[in-house]
């Protein structure tokens, strides 16, 4: 995947500067083979672990959350509003890879996603230095091949980080309608996404949002989450793509039918440090 920031198509020329402006910064996360060793490391999946004064996370049921990812924030470039170091774990429920199923996306479906019931993100300020059996909480291992909804084919893959930029993308709602506000276009906003996103779908350098990463612009494929009054003060934590099965040199990840899976905090509790109230989703059930 290209560092390279995609050239704004000619058909897009006259709102190069308002274009230029939706430019945020974000940590591009590549995933390799090879499990890490030590257990703070970054990874996906594995077995969890926490010091001993400090229990795994449940779900709904009582039952124990499997670990989907754990990131090292002394090994990542720092990135403006997120913490500088620390230890960051996501956990999702067995049952569905922590898919909750509305009867509408309304205020009752966003209370659900943000109540810990279903996901539960864990922050340690500072990365534990013991790894003694007695100094841990050890979470039950779950095997990902006997889950059919866990993205990961059955392994555990490290992490490599790496600073990029991006321009907005048109699934991200609240960003893309923020942008689309000082454009001027006298467009319907739908077609006028469908167009910007075509445009720029040329340049092999533009993802449309669509990778593993921290902070940023969130992608969907099935349309954005966020139905709260207040989406636009929800912000992208952690994103976990989808990319194919696994091969001798790859890694493999799969939501449902080619999906995408999405963290998001509201960003008042992003800078106080609060991953009390954090929503996640995965699409393409």
């Amino acid at each position: 995947m290209s560092d390279k920031m995609p050239k704004i198509p000619e058909s897009l020329s006259e709102w190069t500067d308002e274009i230029k402006a939706t430019i945020k910064p974000f940590v591009s996360i590549r995933l390799t083979a090879n499990a890490p060793e030590n257990i703070w490391a970054s990874r996906i999946g594995g077995q969890a672990f926490l010091p001993s004064n400090m229990q795994i996370p449940v779900d709904i049921d009582g039952e124990e959350m499997p670990l989907l990812a754990q990131i090292n924030l002394d090994e990542c470039p720092s990135l403006a509003g997120f913490p500088n170091g620390g230890l960051l774990q996501f956990y999702v429920r067995e049952e569905m890879a922590g898919a909750y199923f509305p009867e509408e996306y309304n205020d009752d479906y966003w209370n659900a996603i943000v109540s810990g019931q279903y996901s539960r993100v864990v922050y340690l300020q500072s990365v534990p230095s013991t790894e003694q059996p007695d100094e841990l909480t050890c979470g039950k291992f779950f095997n990902p091949e006997d889950m059919d909804e866990f993205p990961t084919y059955g392994g555990c893959y490290g992490m490599e980080f790496s600073i990029k930029q991006e321009y907005v993308n048109a699934s991200a709602s609240p960003e893309f309608e923020a942008f689309y506000s000082t454009t001027g276009s006298e467009e319907d906003v739908f077609d006028f996404g469908i167009n910007y996103d075509e445009s720029f779908s040329e340049d092999d350098n533009y993802t449309g949002g669509s990778e593993h990463k921290l902070g940023g612009y969130p992608a969907f494929t099935q349309g954005d989450i966020r139905v709260t009054a207040d989406a636009g003060d929800w912000v992208l934590l952690f994103q976990l793509d989808s990319t194919s099965e696994p091969d001798d040199d790859d890694v493999g990840l799969m939501w449902g039918d080619a999906g995408i899976g999405n963290f998001f905090i509201h960003r008042d509790d992003l800078a106080k440090l609060d991953f009390s109230r954090v929503a996640f989703s995965w699409d393409c059930h």
